[in-house]
């Protein structure tokens, strides 16, 4: 079990390095695009591109914020539960998470077969769309598989809590 969640972590922790040289080529990008925005020069499709890299950035990242259990929360409410609460409330979420990225991971490969028979490009430039379809299909299982991991260790958590509460 530790190697899988060791290699998972390792899939993780690489998707977030990827996720992070797209956000510093995005900037880039955006700050060459402004000038020559300015310049009276602007990049044919700056907007269609910046948009597929954006969608790129943001499901590089979830896996690693999963994992990091680094998603926002708002504890008014559930900081005041008693503790056992507070890990239902904790386990029901990752149960809730995980459902909601197998529903987006189950969409995508449908959505990716859809587009292996009938591809689709972008508007402007005819980027193919599917490498991002299989991406964001990808990453959506791995942020699936990441709430798993969560939910099993705020299961054996809530146990190892339970019985030294005993």
């Amino acid at each position: 079990m530790r190697k899988l969640i060791c290699i998972i972590s390792s899939i993780t922790n690489f998707s977030s390095y990827v996720g992070f040289i797209l956000l510093i080529i995005t900037m880039l990008f955006l700050t060459i695009s402004s000038a020559l925005r300015s310049g009276n020069h602007p990049i044919l499709g700056d907007v269609e591109i910046t948009s597929l890299l954006m969608v790129c950035i943001i499901f590089f990242g979830i896996p690693y914020t999963q994992s990091k259990d680094a998603h926002i929360k708002i504890g008014l409410f559930a900081d005041r539960l008693p503790w056992y609460l507070q890990k239902v409330l904790d386990i029901t979420s990752s149960i809730l998470t995980f459902f909601m990225a197998s529903i987006i991971s189950i969409v995508y490969y449908h959505t990716t077969l859809r587009y292996i028979e009938n591809p689709e490009f972008s508007v402007l430039l005819n980027i193919p769309l599917l490498p991002f379809k299989i991406l964001i299909f990808i990453l959506s299982l791995l942020w699936a598989v990441e709430c798993i991991l969560k939910l099993f260790l705020d299961i054996s958590k809530s146990r190892e809590t339970y019985r030294e509460g005993e």
